[in-house]
């Protein structure tokens, strides 16, 4: 009986033509003096068909009371059982000081912005933004 012979060549690869050339793409030249205006809202001739992004949350109607003594501090549009008075990117610092009756006092106040960053698996990081007193 007669055993085919192994070869210890490679086998070669049979490579087979489609019938479909193919073509490359067509040519494309950016132009930076073509780059068409922005506007944030369409013009009269445009149409939004549907927008995504930041939703605008309804201005927080509660409000913040620290009492001391004679003196009592309310700040306004906070949301109910904040634990510490939070406002939002470009905020107006609304409320009112309280002083109670026959107290005489000088009034210095303090607004610090701090920046509290917290990521999964790696921590907190708090970080102060700015700390301004203002004497009254």
């Amino acid at each position: 009986m007669d055993l085919p012979q192994l070869s210890t060549q490679p086998a070669s690869m049979k490579l087979t033509a489609s019938a479909n050339p193919v073509t490359p793409p067509p040519s494309y030249s950016p132009s930076l003096t073509s780059v068409p205006s922005y506007a944030i809202q369409p013009s009269e001739d445009e149409l939004s068909l549907e927008t995504s992004g930041r939703s605008q949350s309804p201005i927080p109607c509660g409000e913040f009371t620290v009492k001391t003594g004679n003196l009592t501090v309310t700040l306004h549009e906070q949301e109910f059982g904040a634990g510490i008075p939070t406002y939002r990117q470009n905020a107006i610092i609304k409320g009112s000081v309280a002083v109670g009756e026959h107290a005489a006092i000088a009034l210095l106040i303090k607004l610090e912005g701090r920046q509290k960053l917290s990521i999964a698996d790696i921590g907190t990081h708090e970080r102060l933004m700015f700390s301004d007193t203002h004497d009254l």
